[in-house]
């Protein structure tokens, strides 16, 4: 059998201990003469530690177990090939056994080639899990208390260097995150600030994504108002700001309203993965359908009645609701949202049309009290006998009728509540709508429509929007 013989030694107490590469060559040779086995080859790493993979020899006898030189590995002690359990294990299972070889340590008499040292790996396997979980608590436990301590653990983000182990301002990246907090701080969204730093810094290309996530990544961390963090620990850091405490706390309230609005609005109604503008949003305003995007000739929404399938989607098979080209319906709509933001007077007209609504919908609620009082009264008269049943059975049928088609109405007449917009947040979050439009940005468009409106109503003689506004 061929055998490669591996040595190693780290410091001068383990040749003291009887560890030298002569001891242990020796031994390991005497015991291949004693077994009848051929020595090909002597792996030695002299002064090398146990804790990593990186010496040479041991990555030479990687290569030749690789490559079918050698039989079996034969080590004085487990501990010479790795004083890691994980690449221990690694070596005998993906390197050694893979490629048909033996593995043998001389001090514990594990051998591969045997049952008993078969099951040893099973063992093993077990050590470095455990293994793994201690560097992973350590790991943690360290960072916790950097937290603790206001250091800084990972890398110096845009705005900063590493310098003596301490975040230090760079000045000319600094302003940059400055204005970003700034054009935030002013309800600017992403794209805009994207839009801003590309021509006002042309020089710091590693800003520019198409999809603003860098900026997005700025005003997202917590390290520019002062902040370190890991986990769900957070503490403030021993780096000086870059934002002032006001700013920064500003901004972190407006991203906070957006998200808290996002995801009031973002619901499996409209969704955000969609090729059309206005799917999502578009109701029958003769049925109560919803309105599809059939993109065959020419592409063109439909109301679902029409198309008639999934049944679930349907609710009047006579619906003859008109059929309107995608086209000519998206262009309704983002000239309603140029109009929105070219004309405050326009604005201030939709918002007094949503308080109508919202004295619509009291008044339907107020009614729904009184019908549901009634048919509690109603109730109350037949545990007295003091009605006819038969009556009572229509009464309270006609009642019933009338409660569903309020709560119907209601359902369908509030708009999900929002944080109350005014016309100067509006029409900044519209001020880049013509080159999103130019552009085709469906998606920045579609964001923009979740943030504003709630449903379009669809009917033959127009749309009508109901607005976000409250």
């Amino acid at each position: 059998m061929r055998v490669g013989i591996y040595a190693r030694v780290s410091t001068q107490e383990q040749a003291q201990e009887g560890y030298s590469i002569d001891a242990q060559k020796e031994r390991l040779g005497n015991y291949c003469k004693a077994k009848d086995w051929k020595v090909v080859a002597n792996y030695i790493d002299a002064g090398y530690s146990g804790s990593n993979l990186n010496r040479p020899a041991m990555q030479s006898l990687i290569d030749d177990a690789s490559n079918g030189k050698i039989d079996a590995v034969l080590v004085y002690k487990l501990d010479r090939i790795s004083r890691s359990q994980k690449d221990t294990l690694f070596l005998i299972e993906d390197v050694f056994l893979k490629n048909g070889i033996s593995f043998i340590s001389l001090n514990e008499n594990f051998d591969t080639s045997t049952a008993f040292g078969r099951a040893m790996i099973g063992i093993l396997s077990v050590f470095a899990q455990l293994e793994r979980e201690q560097i992973k608590e350590r790991t943690r436990m360290g960072l916790e208390e950097r937290i603790k301590q206001g250091k800084h653990h990972s890398f110096a983000p845009f705005g900063y260097r590493h310098i003596n182990k301490e975040l230090v301002i760079n000045e000319d990246e600094a302003e940059v995150v400055r204005d970003i907090y700034s054009q935030t701080a002013q309800y600017k969204t992403l794209k805009q600030i994207n839009d801003f730093v590309v021509k006002t810094y042309p020089e710091y290309t590693e800003l520019f994504t198409n999809k603003n996530n860098k900026i997005y990544d700025i005003v997202h961390n917590i390290t520019y108002g002062g902040y370190v963090k890991f986990g769900n620990s957070v503490s403030k850091g021993t780096h000086e700001p870059i934002v002032d405490e006001i700013t920064y706390h500003r901004v972190q309230a407006i991203l906070a309203e957006k998200a808290a609005t996002w995801q009031k609005l973002r619901t499996k109604r409209t969704g955000t993965n969609s090729h059309y503008l206005l799917t999502g949003f578009l109701y029958c305003g003769y049925c109560g359908a919803r309105v599809r995007a059939v993109p065959r000739h020419g592409g063109k929404y439909v109301c679902y009645s029409r198309v008639g399938t999934p049944a679930h989607m349907v609710k009047d098979r006579n619906c003859k609701c008109q059929i309107y080209y995608i086209e000519e319906l998206d262009s309704l709509v983002l000239n309603e949202l140029k109009k929105i933001k070219d004309d405050k007077s326009y604005f201030e007209s939709l918002k007094r049309k949503q308080n109508d609504i919202d004295g619509t919908i009291d008044k339907n609620k107020r009614e729904l009290k009184k019908t549901e009082a009634q048919m509690n009264k109603l109730l109350d008269l037949y545990q007295v006998d003091d009605i006819d049943i038969g009556m009572l059975s229509d009464r309270l049928k006609a009642l019933t009728a009338k409660k569903k088609n309020l709560m119907e109405a209601i359902r369908n007449s509030e708009p999900t509540m929002i944080p109350k917009m005014e016309y100067d947040q509006v029409r900044n979050m519209l001020s880049g709508i013509d080159d999103l439009i130019k552009n085709e940005a469906t998606t920045q468009l579609r964001e923009l429509l979740q943030m504003l409106v709630y449903k379009i109503i669809v009917r033959d003689s127009g749309i009508e929007v109901v607005w976000n506004f409250s």
